[in-house]
């Protein structure tokens, strides 16, 4: 994930890397992703299964 942010692009899909976290965290970085669309304006896909 920190490569994708790293790219600095308009659009980041995330996989199932997030999936296997507990629940805590995977609020941690949803929050974080939160912050980041309201500050630059990014587009954020998510795959879950």
């Amino acid at each position: 994930m920190s490569l994708n942010l790293a790219q600095n692009t308009d659009t980041i899909l995330l996989d199932k890397r997030t999936t296997y976290l507990d629940l805590t965290h995977q609020n941690e970085i949803l929050d974080l992703l939160y912050d980041l669309n309201r500050e630059e304006n990014n587009c954020y896909g998510f795959t879950r299964y």
